[in-house]
């Protein structure tokens, strides 16, 4: 008998619907290798306990048997064992201090962890993350979120109907809702001023975010252009305008000559941890910046600047950021 691997239920959250190996990759492993899967059975796990059943797995609570334990998130200290192998995303790659003693007991265990994380191609760059579905999950949350507080302050839009992106399901089903609610908001769009999405970023998270906001009538704009178009009416401009803001659009020059060098802002923000509280921000966004260490990310940036028009009205519903995985019925990728 070959290997066998087990798959975990994921505790960490009640809600936690996440899984790392869909039923179709079971049965593809199993075909190609010597391996067996025991999974441990769950109510609320995206793919039913019938699937992985189907599969060819081994639906059983104890997972004493498997060699190799691979999970989404944290196993509880309790639960790890001797001479056993885990993946998941083990939020140690970083030092955080929180989960120190998960990596010592590892250690004291002598088990092997492979962190998702560190799952990395020649070029050091990850190959297995959720920040594409953070995205997708963000921005249907932030938008829906807006929606209702614009309801709430006597404008009526679409954008209000969108419900939470874990009510969904499937990602094809939140993309069909989108594209209804862009229908009605291009339908809607009269003397109003346009609703603005700003994304402050250009790495997976905004990415996912993006690919929600194709599902809409949002038009891009430049930084630049942003003040003049969203004080066109809504007839005009189109009822959404997406701008992305850069490094460059979040720093204050200290004199007119200066001329801004990405290299410098990260190297002088790696020589304090307070760095990134000193830049003078001149925007009002929800930010997906990458997470590189060297500059906020997930920040509700708010700046001793005015803000420009139309900014105001995305910074109603950016403080949903985009943090939460969507639930689709895809596997990791």
């Amino acid at each position: 008998m070959g290997v066998t691997i087990g798959i975990r239920r994921e505790d960490k959250n009640r809600w936690e619907r996440r899984v790392p190996l869909a039923p179709g990759d079971v049965a593809a492993l199993r075909a190609a290798h010597d391996l067996e899967f025991v999974v441990q059975p769950s109510p609320i796990r995206v793919f039913a306990d019938a699937e992985y059943a189907e599969a060819g797995a081994r639906v059983e609570e104890d997972l004493s048997r498997a060699g190799i334990v691979v999970a989404v998130k944290e196993i509880p200290l309790e639960l790890l064992r001797e001479r056993t192998t885990y993946l998941f995303f083990s939020h140690t790659v970083k030092g955080q201090r929180y989960n120190m003693p998960l990596l010592q007991r590892i250690l004291d265990l002598g088990a092997t962890l492979i962190d998702y994380e560190r799952i990395v191609n020649e070029q050091n760059r990850r190959l297995i993350f959720f920040s594409l579905h953070a995205g997708y999950a963000g921005m249907v949350e932030t938008l829906g979120a807006l929606g209702r507080r614009l309801e709430a302050q006597g404008r009526a839009t679409a954008l209000a109907d969108l419900r939470p992106a874990h009510e969904y399901g499937e990602l094809d089903a939140m993309k069909a809702h989108l594209r209804e609610v862009g229908a009605r908001l291009a339908a809607a769009a009269g003397d109003e001023p346009p609703l603005v999405v700003g994304l402050a970023g250009y790495g997976n998270v905004a990415a996912g975010c993006r690919e929600m906001l194709a599902c809409l009538p949002a038009r891009e704009v430049a930084v630049a252009d942003l003040s003049s178009e969203a004080e066109r009416p809504a007839r005009e401009a189109g009822p959404l305008l997406a701008v992305t803001f850069r490094e460059e659009h979040m720093v204050e020059p200290r004199s007119s000559e200066a001329q801004f060098v990405l290299q410098d802002t990260t190297t002088s923000a790696r020589r304090t941890t307070a760095a990134s509280s000193s830049v003078t921000c001149r925007t009002w966004t929800c930010s997906s910046t990458p997470s590189t260490g060297t500059r906020p990310t997930r920040a509700w940036s708010r700046g001793a600047g005015p803000r420009p028009p139309g900014a105001a009205v995305a910074s109603r519903g950016c403080r949903s950021s985009a943090t939460s995985a969507a639930t689709s019925r895809e596997p990791l990728s």
